[in-house]
Order: structure tokens, then C-alpha cells, then sequence
């Protein structure tokens, strides 16, 4: 299902500008670099053997160290916070300062009841026990307590950045190691969450909270994780909980490498697509936990979980199916193989319309990228023809359709294709789906040329002939101009090419079309020699 969003979320949300949602990114992967450089988990192992067991009640107060987010560029702050509700699974700490104006105890049960016992989809369980089921085990790092603190305060905003959350791993390091990198932690467990400018019940802020719960968790799995595979699995727990980040921006610029990652938003999208569809199309879910546990990185990790349940496809057979689906989205179309079932998505944009033939096109797709192109069908035979000049690794398909319903995914053979008009629809759509699925960081060059093989279509519609109205409900004109005393004639044609209607004149005529139902034709218009077709759409 599709939830459309006022906010954008990120793993920070909203309309970020550059400058302050940097400054925070660059933190959050500092930290991760500073964990694996000063962290010491054998020592911090026996630490934690000999250490009393943190706990806390209602009404317990500490310090906290976070990051100021209010200035630039931001700073370490250190606030009392008081502990307001305890979980089976979660601490709720509310800043002092936030208390009874940015954060009441109403807003405290709100949140713990989506922490410990709801999700926007399921009464049965709430955000943690979700986290735990499909991602794995939530890291003890240090404090030898099982529960995750929830801490939150105005995080702020700056410059009309507003910052919803965060998962930090100097907290997983010692208060000695994080001052070690020149930081600071708390020895805990916890994920920053914001309580001012930002609702801390809103249903968006809450999908933030079990995507910086992901992070958490995966960060105790495999700490130096590919980024676009952390922020996939982290997306989908925000479709897990029912609340997904809204499928805008990827769906206007497909050319976008899959394993790349920037902070542009489409980048988000992108990765929570992906790891949708495939948990939907290996295992469900249950994938994603062998992933998150899986400690190699990137392709590989999703490759070894593969063997791992000896599943049949590759990474590579499996990214080139999700391109085809990103755009068909049909559960009803071979038992949905190129479809979603937890999202629904909006259209996306093909790269180029080709109107006429013959025509071709020459440029170039990412690496684990794919184009959309979309052709005329008002033909006899179509015929591809692709040309590599770089090498890679590519795949194409032909996706036609009658009216909005896929009917056939023909791949390619080989670099060529030849696709006829079918007998058994009335073909309305025909799309390629051109997938770059080489392993790689760089641009590949493509070449397509494509022919009509029977097509007969040299008088040009320019300004001599005239077809109007079009869109048209009951007739259509013809007009041609400087006509010099030749005798015209008409067909107008169903998609499979059958005439239905026909006639001649010599510069204009107007044709009755009431009898046709609503629909695609075609009009042929011919002087003797040569022959020119146009569509027609009969409302």
C-alpha cells in the first residue's frame, strides 16, 4: 500500500538543506568510522561482565550527551532527561526541558503504545518486537540491559531543517574510546528522537523511530554494512510498519545506480523498493533477517544469503526482474513476478516516446540502472536492434499491453528483437525496459536502431494533410493542401490492421466514425504510389 506523506522521511526528516543535513550525516558516519577504529569489543566484553546491570524506573533521571543541532556547526550538549514509561523492550526518556510543553504523558502513551504493542498495520505487536522478529536481535553492547532508550528532545531545526532522528554508534563505544575520537557516549543502547518542531505521535515520526531501530540493529550485526543496503533494510521497516516513505523522485529518473548512495531522496526511495521486492520475491522477510546477520557487504552479502537458501535466481536475474516491475506493478500477470504486494506504485517516466519509424538513439545507462522506452504501435513487424560499444552486462524486454493491462514480457534474443502486431489483443502499449545490470560504479553506451520492416510511410504528416479533431467522438476530417488534381484514398484500420472503413477523394473529405466503438484505429492515406498512417483515438 502507498501512504502519501506532508513530510519527507529520511532517516533525518524533511526538506533538508544541504548544509545542516550534511553536518549530521557527516557525524552519523563518523561515528561508525570511530567505532571500528577505537572501539575495543573484547575489553568492553569483559567490562560489561563485571558491571552492575543499568536499569531504570518511572521517575529515574540522568544526563545525556547528543548533538546539537539548534547551531552550526553543531556541538556536543549534555541534558538531564527523566525516564516517563518502561517496556517490556523500550525506555521512554523525555529532556527535562521538553517536559509538559514539547512532550506530555499523553504523548509519551501514545508512542509507547506503538513501541511496545502496535504498528500502523498490526494490533498484535509493536515496533519492537517487529524490529526483532524481522531484522534480528537488538545489540547489548555495554550496559547489560536488553532495553533500548528512546530519548527525546527538541532536536530542532535549522534554516528550515527539521531532524526527526538518528541512530549514533558512539554510544556503543565507551565514554574513554568515543573521547578517544574526540566525542562523546552515553553506554547505552539508545536513538535520538525529536519531540519539537516535530510531533513525536505523529504516524511518520513513528516510521522514522522503526527505520533508526533497523540502523541499530544492523549496525550490531555488520557495523561497516554498504550504505544502500542499510538504508534499503532501514526503509523497510518503515513499509513493515505500514507508514512508507512516498514513492516520488525514483520514478522520474530510473537512471540511478541501484549500490550508489547520496543523501538526494530518490536515493531512499530507490533502496526501499528494492529490498520490498526482494523480501517479496525470495523467502518474505525472513530474507532480510539472513541479510542483516549476513556479515559481507553489499552484492556479496545478498549473493551468499542466496546459497545460503540455495534460491534459484542471482543477484543480477533478481535486479533485472525488479526493473521490469517497477514499471508493470501487476500482481494479476504471471503469478506476480513483476509485482509488489506491500506497495503500490506510481508510473514511471520512459526516457524517450518514439513516434515514427525508422529511428534511433544512441546514449548510456548507469550500472545497476535501468531505461524506459516507449514506441508507436501502429506497425507490421518492429524490429530492435541493439548495439553494446563498451561491453556490460544488459537485458532488455518488450512489455505490451492491451489498454492498461500487461498481456506479455518478451525478452530479447540476444541484442535483437522482432515483435509482430499479436493475434489474440489489440496491442495499445508497447514499452522496452533496457536494465544495465553490470556490477559496477561508471556509465555504459548503448546504440538502438529500430525499423518498421513492411512499413510503407513516406508521405510525411506535416503541414500538408490535416487530421481534425483528433481525439475525436463521432467524425474526423481530412484535409491536404497544394493538392494538385490527385484522386486520395482512404482506410481506416483496426490495430490488427483489418479495414473497416474506406473511400476516396481529391483534397478534403470528412469521414463518419459513429459507428466505430471507442477505441485506437489508424488511417491510411495514399495517392497510388505512396502510403502514410496516423492514429486515431475514437472517444
Amino acid at each position: 500500500m502507498k501512504k502519501t506523506f506532508t513530510i519527507f522521511t529520511l532517516i533525518l526528516l524533511t526538506l533538508l538543506s544541504a548544509t545542516a543535513f550534511g553536518q549530521l550525516q557527516e557525524h552519523i558516519d563518523q561515528a561508525k568510522k570511530d567505532y571500528l577504529k577505537y572501539a575495543d569489543t573484547e575489553h568492553n566484553a569483559q567490562i560489561k561482565a563485571y558491571k552492575e546491570v543499568t536499569s531504570y524506573n518511572v521517575g529515574d533521571s540522568r544526563n545525556f550527551w547528543r548533538y546539537n543541532l539548534s547551531v552550526m556547526p553543531p556541538g556536543w550538549i549534555n541534558q538531564s532527561a527523566t525516564c516517563r514509561a518502561v517496556g517490556e523492550k523500550s525506555y521512554i526518556f523525555v529532556a527535562d526541558d521538553d517536559w509538559g510543553t514539547n512532550m506530555t504523558q499523553q504523548d509519551v502513551d501514545s508512542v509507547f503504545k506503538y513501541l511496545e504493542n502496535a504498528t500502523a498495520t498490526s494490533e498484535e505487536m509493536g515496533i519492537m518486537e517487529m524490529s526483532e522478529l524481522y531484522f534480528g536481535t537488538i545489540p547489548d553492547e555495554l550496559d547489560s540491559d536488553p532495553k533500548v532508550i528512546f530519548y527525546f528532545s527538541s532536536l530542532g531545526s535549522y534554516n528550515g531543517s527539521v531532524f526527526d532522528g538518528y541512530f549514533s554508534a558512539y554510544n556503543q563505544m565507551t565514554e574513554a574510546e568515543a573521547q578517544d575520537a574526540g566525542s562523546h557516549s552515553n553506554e547505552c543502547e539508545m536513538l535520538y528522537m525529536s519531540c519539537n518542531p516535530v510531533d513525536p505521535t505523529d504516524m511518520v515520526t513513528l516510521s522514522v523511530l522503526s527505520h533508526e531501530l533497523q540502523h541499530l540493529i544492523h549496525f550490531g550485526y555488520d557495523p561497516n554494512e554498504e550504505t544502500w543496503i542499510d538504508e534499503g533494510c532501514a526503509e523497510f521497516a518503515m513499509v513493515l510498519f505500514g507508514e512508507p516513505d512516498p514513492i516520488t523522485s525514483f520514478t522520474s529518473n530510473s537512471d540511478n545506480n541501484l549500490t550508489a548512495w547520496d543523501q538526494n531522496f530518490s536515493y531512499y526511495v530507490k533502496t526501499m523498493l528494492f529490498v520490498t521486492y526482494l523480501a517479496e520475491h525470495t523467502i518474505g522477510p525472513d530474507f532480510i533477517t539472513a541479510l542483516v546477520a549476513n556479515t559481507e557487504n553489499g552484492i556479496n552479502g545478498i549473493e551468499s544469503t542466496l546459497e545460503s537458501i540455495s534460491f534459484p535466481l542471482s543477484f543480477q536475474e533478481i535486479f533485472t526482474n525488479w526493473t521490469i516491475a517497477n514499471y508493470v506493478d501487476d500482481l494479476s500477470y504471471d503469478e506476480g513476478i513483476y509485482a509488489y504486494e506491500l506497495l503500490s506504485l506510481p508510473a514511471f517516466t520512459v526516457k524517450q516516446y518514439f513516434t515514427s519509424y525508422p529511428a534511433s538513439k544512441s546514449g548510456s545507462v548507469s550500472d545497476c540502472a535501468a531505461h524506459y522506452y516507449k514506441f508507436n504501435t501502429y506497425f507490421t513487424t518492429l524490429e530492435l536492434n541493439l548495439n553494446f560499444p563498451e561491453g556490460g552486462d544488459w537485458q532488455m524486454h518488450l512489455l505490451a499491453y492491451e489498454d492498461d493491462n500487461i498481456k506479455d514480457v518478451i525478452p530479447f534474443d540476444g541484442n535483437s528483437l522482432s515483435f509482430d502486431q499479436p493475434d489474440s489483443y489489440v496491442l495499445s502499449k508497447l514499452v522496452m525496459v533496457l536494465t544495465n545490470s553490470t556490477i559496477g560504479s561508471s556509465d555504459k553506451e548503448f546504440e538502438l536502431s529500430i525499423n518498421d520492416v513492411n512499413s510503407v510511410n513516406d508521405i510525411s504528416f506535416s503541414s500538408d494533410i490535416k487530421l481534425f479533431p483528433n481525439p475525436t467522438s463521432d467524425y474526423i476530417n481530412i484535409n491536404i493542401e497544394n493538392s494538385q488534381n490527385v484522386i486520395y484514398s482512404y482506410e481506416i484500420l483496426n490495430p490488427l490492421g483489418q479495414t473497416i472503413l474506406s473511400g476516396d477523394f481529391e483534397n478534403e473529405t470528412k469521414i463518419n466514425l459513429e459507428t466505430l466503438k471507442k477505441g485506437t484505429y489508424f488511417i491510411k492515406i495514399s495517392d497510388g504510389e505512396k502510403s502514410s498512417y496516423q492514429k486515431i483515438l475514437k472517444n
